[in-house]
């Protein structure tokens, strides 16, 4: 199997990479063999702090000379990974259709089938499983593909994450591989490269008529090593992620503590909002945001509520050292807008406008037309620069197809909805760089890693209760980066909720904030508890998500109401835990810990309990760290949640 250890120079990876996606790609449109007759170009820069070594190989069609393949991978230095891309280039005089092409084609060499194991998906879950709203698969290769050699999914919106961890079960060590499109995609592993071999391919079936002398961008796949456990090979997936391929982190404060007026639904006002916001001034807040409900359906705010529009909110924040943003489900037309009437043609299918708030049917926008994705992102310029904002939410419906009747269409319909939207995300970013953009859509439901180059933060689940969240953190730390772990508190009034939000970020209230009277125990412990998530933050941010006690769901009778995750930050050598009880089981239970230096010595602090004991690290991981909390459903007011913090015990 080619499992390569991070101490393997990466740029073997590169090199094996470039030389079978030439081949994969060649024969995904129509060769039998790769031409012998190609040009490999290798950049290798100065030698630095996070040098890249780039090498392309480019290759006529075996067939026919006037199409022309481009495959490019770079390796880095700091990182365990390899990153590859193409570009398919049509140099004749007719149209070509490109129906299937792959991003990636990984052999895994001649390891048994039997070794091998894995984990896949996290798609949204129906609201009847509830509160499970993401769907992990884990899956044993030999058994799981023995009746067709293979395991499959695929991936787009409210589908599989672009991700695919691999390992081996005889040895601690695995491959991560993921890709970096919301068009949809198909993942296969098992035998699958032809003749019986074994490996992973991702494929994609974009049917797009490819014109004379036009270029098609494949998009860009990587795959890296890790050495460890899952938790390991996560965290150096998500350091490279944060490194070259997400949208900068805003700056050393961030993930926010926040507010987001959906608490109040719809019955929002500028004197309600006011009241708001100096509510959340003195807490502590950094960033304010209007929610559904501000807006009429040529999205300007409604006069009755909002006279003024929103900027003198937005003048508020900033004078209370806020951020000010709002929700804007922009590609969303309500038929009594200027827009439909003017251009009925740029919509088709069903819309989600302000979850009903139009008395008149709402319909999605075709952002796989130019035309309208040129209105979107005018509209959405002007709408920000209108209203002061630096918070950008993008929520339902971003998927909106194009009507066939009315328009050619010269792909699938899929593929010119997911492009069109990060065509529209790439144009207002080019417009407007300095605005952070939050993904919603009704609840994460574009998990991949083209969001995440887009979009400075993302929700995990919406509208949500502190079991849903704590689930949902779970399975999504696996994929996504700590400070795109956003999430919308309802649930709140007590230590348990708000320690349900701190793990990542931003920390997003949701709540009624006018009904919590400063200086009551409510009042008291939120505020306590924002000061120790903006102290620790950084450091969470930069750490490995530790999965240390699963939660589940309250139905399921085999769990023990236990649940546990944490983060350990190498640089500090220092961690920090949130554990909770949520019903039932033991009264005491020893929480799991790893990722220590065996030979090092800690402070243990149970922050709650005001308690605190040192032990060597070779301790805390061999007997955990004992813990008695009481059952949340019993008094949501009891001590049934714990923060523990280990930090490296100072030389004296």
């Amino acid at each position: 199997m080619v499992f390569f250890h991070p101490r393997v120079r990466p740029i073997a990876l590169a090199a094996f990479l470039i030389l079978i996606g030439a081949t994969r790609l060649l024969a995904f449109v129509g060769s039998t063999k790769p031409s012998p007759q190609y040009l490999i170009e290798i950049k290798d820069p100065a030698a630095g702090e996070g040098r890249e070594r780039s090498l392309m190989v480019r290759a006529p069609h075996f067939k026919s000379p006037t199409l022309t393949v481009e495959v490019h991978a770079t390796s880095y230095q700091n990182h365990p990974f390899a990153r590859q891309s193409a570009t398919i280039a049509n140099c004749g005089a007719r149209p070509l259709i490109l129906e299937e092409i792959s991003l990636m084609a990984l052999p895994l060499g001649a390891a048994p089938m039997a070794d091998l194991a894995g984990l896949y998906g996290f798609e949204r879950t129906t609201a009847e499983r509830l509160p499970l709203w993401f769907q992990p698969h884990p899956f044993d290769l030999a058994r799981d593909s023995s009746q067709t050699h293979e395991v499959s999914f695929e991936t787009g919106r409210w589908k599989a994450a672009t991700w695919l961890a691999l390992w081996r079960k005889s040895r601690p060590e695995g491959l991560i591989v993921g890709w970096e499109t919301a068009v949809p995609t198909r993942c296969r592993v098992g035998k699958v490269l032809g003749d019986g071999r074994q490996g992973v391919l991702v494929t994609m079936r974009p049917q797009i008529t490819l014109a004379p002398g036009e270029r098609f961008e494949v998009p860009k796949a990587f795959v890296g090593s890790y050495h460890g456990d899952l938790d390991e090979g996560c965290y150096l997936t998500q350091r490279f992620v944060e490194e070259r391929i997400a949208w900068p982190n805003p700056g050393p404060d961030f993930p926010y503590v926040m507010f987001n007026s959906w608490g109040y639904e719809r019955a929002i006002d500028e004197p309600t909002m006011r009241q708001a916001l100096g509510l959340c001034a003195r807490l502590g807040l950094e960033a304010f945001i209007t929610d559904f409900g501000w807006e009429g359906p040529d999205w300007i705010p409604r006069p009755e509520t909002f006279p003024r529009g929103l900027a003198p909110l937005s003048d508020l924040c900033h004078a209370c050292g806020m951020k000010f943003g709002m929700h804007f489900s922009f590609a969303n037309v309500a038929e009594s807008s200027r827009l439909y009437k003017e251009h009925p043609d740029w919509t088709y299918g069903e819309g989600c406008w302000a979850y009903g708030q139009s008395k008149h049917p709402v319909y999605a926008l075709s952002l796989g037309l130019p035309e309208a994705r040129k209105w979107a992102v005018d509209k959405v310029t002007e709408v920000l620069d209108r209203e002061k904002a630096d918070w950008l939410i993008t929520d339902s419906q971003l998927w909106g197809t194009i009507d066939p009747t009315k328009h050619k269409l010269n792909a699938d319909q899929d593929y010119l909805a997911a492009t069109g939207f990060e065509q529209t995300m790439a144009e207002i970013h080019a417009r407007r760089p300095k605005v952070l953009i939050e993904h919603c859509d009704g609840g994460l439901s574009l998990l991949n890693y083209k969001m995440m180059a887009q979009h400075t933060t993302s929700v995990t689940c919406d509208n949500a209760q502190a079991i849903d969240t704590r689930l949902s953190v779970w399975d999504l730390s696996r994929i996504l980066p700590p400070r795109y772990l956003d999430k919308y508190q309802q649930e709140w009034r007590s230590h348990y909720a708000n320690r349900s939000c701190m793990l990542g970020g931003p920390w997003i209230l949701m709540m009624p904030i006018h009904t919590l009277a400063p200086g009551s125990r409510d009042w008291n412990e939120l505020a306590e508890d924002i000061a120790l998530y903006k102290h620790y933050r950084s450091r969470i941010r930069e750490g490995k998500v530790l999965h240390l006690l699963a939660p589940s769901v309250p139905a399921d009778q085999a769990w023990d109401g236990w649940d546990a995750i944490g983060s350990y930050n190498p640089i500090e050598d220092a961690a920090i835990v949130f554990a909770f009880r949520t019903r039932g089981g033991p009264e005491r239970r020893a929480i799991p810990m790893k990722a220590l230096n065996p030979v090092g010595r800690y402070r243990v602090t149970l922050v709650g309990a005001r308690q605190s004991y040192q032990a060597s690290g070779r301790a805390i991981m061999k007997d955990g760290i004992a813990l008695a909390l009481q059952p949340y459903a019993s008094d949501p007011h009891s001590h049934c949640s714990e923060v523990i913090l280990i930090e490296p015990e100072k030389a004296e």
